[in-house]
């Protein structure tokens, strides 16, 4: 699997705002950057440490599930 980096972020388009990883390469305050299903772009307002693999996020979201009823 290719572990490239991913930063937990803080993006903003108009009055709406969202958090999500995105990849280091996009990671930079004042950036803009697509994302998958959303029209426009959007500007990375703040990056937080630490960076996760691709690894890591996939099964950290396999653990939280696991712990959701609705999942079960």
């Amino acid at each position: 699997m290719n572990d490239v980096l991913s930063f937990q972020c803080l993006l903003r388009q108009g009055g709406s705002c969202i958090v999500t990883w995105i990849e280091r390469r996009g990671a930079r305050e004042h950036a803009r950057v697509e994302l998958e299903g959303e029209p426009g772009l959007w500007e990375v307002v703040a990056v937080y440490e630490p960076p996760r693999t691709a690894t890591w996020l996939m099964d950290n979201a396999r653990r939280v599930h696991k712990g959701l009823r609705s999942f079960r």
